[in-house]
């Protein structure tokens, strides 16, 4: 096993390198941020203090605003804090089983309870903005022990200020940033024995020194298998490894490690190289800096021709006499003897504002179109709008799918990651209640386990993505059910129970309002056998009208001969 020593040092080494690898895109995030998100431009210069200077160079807020309706949009319409948009689901196999169907109901519920309290929407409001802005953004969750009531706080991690590699699946599995701490939270947080000698020295000085600042590098990666001991889940035998240290120093603060990975990173759309694959994202502000930036320019130039046209430079004869009057209704005197080219005259005027003005809108609407400004703007006037709610689901339907394919990218490696990551804690820690004896499973091998509940999405954006499916239900039945008045037969091929509570959940029923499988066959089954009983009643009552029939026919009749036979 190596030392507490060398697992720093190996730990900086790698952080340096990558970060020395991650400068090209420091460089372009640093010019997206001017141009896009000034709060957030402070990658390349270490400035954390607003900057004025950096904002009168910019003469269209387009980028902003076009940002800020997508952001905007994306977390009210996929993780709004005031709506249900998710919920925990049986296990494959067990989604037939009422008790765990009740017990994933209770976890959800508890779920959203503890979510609300994690700081997890205005984190995730800064992970939405980073992903939308940079194309690449980090969400680290952290247990707590400070409040029984917020087991998991969230903490979105800034662009720059961390590297990260990813696995041969191209799952980002590594992650290494620094924050700055001051000496006062250094040593509340990892104690006074722990922290450098520098650190010590500040802190001990008093309150005039403690405020001072020390940059802290914090690593999780994949722990080898020759770096723990199988079984062992004390901290440092945990599958990922968590090494904090002051850089500088190269002071060890804390090993210790994750029973699972703690952070999210998700791309708006990976980022594809030639020899090597980079793991940061490629992200709307890319495709629209060029436009924002000739969007900038001309801006510029219409401004400039504008204060002209308001206030223009004049032309003053060498030999003019007297003072001209700038005033509005001002007199200014001139000899008219020496004719017109003798008065002051306005001039450079010559530029053409209006089509300036088309040029403008155009880079302007390039823009929009980059951050789909115009689909989040009208799913918000929609539900605003005295429209059904089924209409809502259709014509966002057409527009949503446009967002499809990096909406996927989302849920898959943010949102289910770290809801799943969320269940465990709560699992772990009590706050879930026990779960049914249907939920255990095991391992083959006398471990026990409780497999992972899968993670369904019930926002505005997931519900109008699955509307095609409902779509196509509505349209294959239909089509079926002309056809099955002359072949009934047909039916045969569908799975209309499956059919059905697959479009009440693409449509977002809650799970509980559906009745149990079991309940639906015990119902059909009393059914059936009341049918059945109902035919043989009929039966015997057509056989005894039968029977008292039969005296009133005429004993000569051929109706008697075959009644005779029989």
């Amino acid at each position: 096993m190596r030392s507490e020593k060398e697992i720093v040092e190996e730990c900086v080494a790698t952080y340096e390198a990558r970060k020395s690898a991650r400068a090209p895109w420091d460089a372009q995030w640093q010019m997206i941020a001017d141009y896009f998100c000034p709060r957030k431009a402070s990658i390349t210069n270490s400035s954390h203090l607003p900057d004025g200077q950096k904002e009168a160079q910019i003469y269209d807020g387009s980028g902003y605003y076009a940002l800020d309706v997508a952001v905007r949009g994306q977390t009210s319409d996929i993780i709004p804090h005031d709506q249900v948009w998710f919920s925990f689901d049986p296990p494959p196999g067990l989604a037939g089983d009422f008790r765990v169907q009740q017990w994933c109901q209770q976890a959800t519920r508890l779920a959203r309870l503890h979510l609300s309290a994690s700081k997890f929407y205005p984190q995730s409001y800064e992970f939405v903005s980073d992903r939308t802005c940079f194309g690449t953004a980090c969400l680290y969750s952290e247990e707590s022990d400070a409040d029984p009531n917020v087991p998991v706080v969230f903490r979105h991690h800034r662009i720059g200020s961390y590297t990260m590699a990813e696995n041969a699946d191209g799952v980002v599995d590594s992650l290494d940033f620094e924050k700055r701490f001051t000496a006062r939270q250094l040593v509340e947080k990892f104690g006074r024995e722990t922290v450098s000698a520098k650190v010590r020295e500040c802190f001990d000085a008093g309150r005039g020194k403690q405020d001072t600042q020390f940059t802290v590098l914090h690593c999780i990666y994949p722990r080898a298998e020759a770096e723990r001991i199988i079984g062992k889940m004390d901290g440092v035998n945990k599958p990922f490894a968590s090494v904090w240290m002051e850089k500088d120093a190269k002071q060890p603060l804390r090993v210790a490690g994750y029973d699972e990975m703690p952070f999210s990173v998700s791309r708006w759309s990976t980022w594809e190289g030639n020899e090597e694959t980079a793991p940061y994202g490629y992200s709307p502000a890319f495709m629209a800096l060029p436009d924002m930036r000739q969007l900038n320019l001309l801006q510029k130039c219409l401004d400039v021709l504008a204060e002209k046209k308001a206030n223009p430079p004049l032309l003053i004869p060498t030999g003019f006499k007297g003072d001209i009057d700038y005033r509005a209704g001002g007199i200014t005197w001139f000899d008219p003897a020496t004719g017109d080219a003798a008065r002051p005259q306005a001039w450079g005027m010559e530029g053409d504002y209006g089509l300036g003005v088309q040029r403008a809108d155009q880079k302007r609407s390039q823009i929009e179109a980059f951050f789909q400004v115009n689909m989040w703007l009208a799913i918000s006037r929609m539900e605003r709008a005295n429209i059904t709610a089924e209409e809502v689901r259709a014509r966002v339907g057409e527009q949503a799918r446009q967002f499809a394919a990096t909406y996927t990218l989302l849920v898959t490696e943010w949102l289910t990651a770290q809801l799943m990551r969320f269940f465990r804690i709560l699992l772990r820690r009590g706050i879930l209640p026990s779960p049914p004896r249907e939920m255990i499973s095991s391992d083959g091998r006398g471990n026990l386990f409780i497999p992972e509940p899968q993670v369904l999405f019930s926002s505005r954006i997931a519900l109008a993505l699955k509307e095609a499916d409902n779509t196509a239900v509505g349209s294959v039945l239909s089509l079926v059910g002309s056809i099955a008045q002359m072949a009934p037969d047909v039916m045969d091929n569908f799975n209309l129970d499956e059919m059905i509570r697959g479009s009440a959940r693409n449509r977002g029923l809650p799970p509980e309002y559906n009745r149990d499988p079991d309940e639906v066959a015990a119902m059909r089954a009393a059914r059936a056998q009341a049918q059945q009983q109902a035919q043989q009643a009929d039966a015997v009552e057509q056989m005894s009208r039968a029977a008292a029939n039969a005296g009133k026919i005429p004993k000569d009749s051929p109706m008697m001969g075959l009644l005779g036979e029989r």
